[in-house]
């Protein structure tokens, strides 16, 4: 993409409401893991025609819903935003278009999107129809909308959710339309900044999106960490001032370069000081997990191994399991245990059988496993369980220590 190509239009909004002047902002939106410039979604800037005074994107909508013109003054931001990118496109990239419910359930809006981007020589593949955050409030919407996907989607054109995870935009409204592409929430970017159990959970739900069948999207990313938790919780795609800020001019490769280079040293260092504090953490129990094998294989008693287990300060609580993942002999705990879940506080015949760090235990004798974090079902603490594998009298056994991760 070359130059500064301006392409603007005058709409007036009521019967004798203010003219503005729309023009079209672009924001880059990056590769995280190809490293370039995968399209650009267009922002409407707006002034008033008389004196030139601009007037912000949230004002202009609400002026247009008080007087009921949402739905023109879409098609008017349509009308600037494609023409622009026509004439900017390298032909491989993506248009990124804001649209409103309301918009996509009119009649023959596909059949007119179609005829726009024609005009223009852009193909609809070219074209993602960015579904915005709104709520469904007609009982007839949800349907309509459904359909309407739908038929864009048969024409070729690239279907996204925006503002996954906050609002309306839920897991059900994922299911129901499909899309091509969800827009993580901001804020979901911003708590996984200030708390670690968000941070741990977010590349299982970018996950759980994959294999629904989208790409995810992170948007608003402003910093080197928040971009790195990004990269590192898993998402294909990021949007936001970090990258680049919206401008009449399109974000070239050779100024993301620098940004995602920077992205990459942050989520390097990141991963060597975690790995780092990780392993520092595990090492005492792996110790003591190792003596109490020895001890397991010399029939010890079950309370001297049960001391070795729980040596360290973190390590809460001990046990051992069968080769069928039945629990059995006692369950020894540091201190005093106060149940968090009651009703699931009584252990004896409980099954670990379908745990995945009994399986991975059983698979490879010897070897020490420790999970990721997890809430304990025991204690008011996040927990990591390290599990070994041993063999005796023909016979495979568990040991496990759950550790105080809080």
């Amino acid at each position: 993409m070359t130059g500064v190509l301006r392409h603007s239009a005058g709409i007036s909004l009521g019967t004798h409401g203010d003219e503005f002047r729309l023009e079209t902002a672009f924001q880059p939106i990056v590769g995280l893991i190809h490293q370039r410039v995968v399209g650009y979604e267009a922002l409407v800037r707006a002034s008033l025609a008389q004196d030139g005074r601009a007037v912000s994107p949230y004002e202009l909508f609400q002026r247009a819903a008080h007087v009921g013109e949402l739905v023109r003054l879409d098609t008017a931001c349509q009308k600037i935003h494609i023409p622009t990118f026509a004439r900017l496109s390298s032909g491989r990239d993506w248009l990124f278009l804001n649209v409103r419910p309301e918009s996509i359930v009119e009649p023959d809006f596909a059949q007119a999107l179609v005829g726009r981007t024609g005009a223009h020589n852009l193909a609809p593949r070219q074209i993602v129809v960015e579904l915005l955050e709104t709520p469904l409030d007609r009982p007839d919407l949800p349907g309509q909308l459904e359909r309407a996907i739908a038929e864009l989607r048969g024409f070729g054109f690239v279907i996204a959710l925006d503002d996954f995870g906050a609002g309306h935009s839920n897991l059900d409204r994922v299911l129901d339309l499909k899309p091509d592409l969800i827009k993580l929430d901001r804020r979901l970017i911003v708590k996984a900044t200030q708390d670690r159990a968000i941070r741990r959970v977010l590349p299982t739900m970018i996950s759980m999106l994959h294999e629904i069948g989208t790409l995810v999207v992170a948007e608003g990313i402003e910093t080197a960490v928040e971009a790195s938790i990004a990269l590192d919780a898993g998402s294909d795609l990021a949007q936001g001032f970090f990258f680049g800020m919206p401008s009449p001019e399109v974000t070239r490769l050779e100024r993301v370069l620098p940004r995602l280079e920077i992205m990459r040293a942050e989520t390097t260092a990141e991963h060597t000081r975690r790995n780092g504090l990780r392993e520092a953490s595990l090492a005492p129990h792996r110790t003591a997990l190792l003596r109490a094998v020895d001890l397991f294989l010399q029939r010890a008693p079950e309370s001297e191994i049960a001391a070795v287990m729980l040596d360290h300060e973190a390590a809460v609580r001990c046990y051992n399991v069968d080769q069928d993942g039945m629990q059995f002999g006692h369950v020894y705990s540091r201190g005093v245990h106060v149940a968090r879940f009651l009703p699931l506080d009584e252990e004896s015949g409980a099954n670990w059988e379908s745990r995945a760090y009994f399986r991975e235990a059983m698979a490879s004798p010897g070897k020490i496993i420790a999970t990721f974090p997890y809430l304990s079902i025991s204690g008011n603490y996040m927990c990591v369980t390290m599990a070994i594998a041993a063999e005796r009298d023909g016979r495979r056994y568990v040991l496990g220590i759950d550790i105080n991760w809080d």
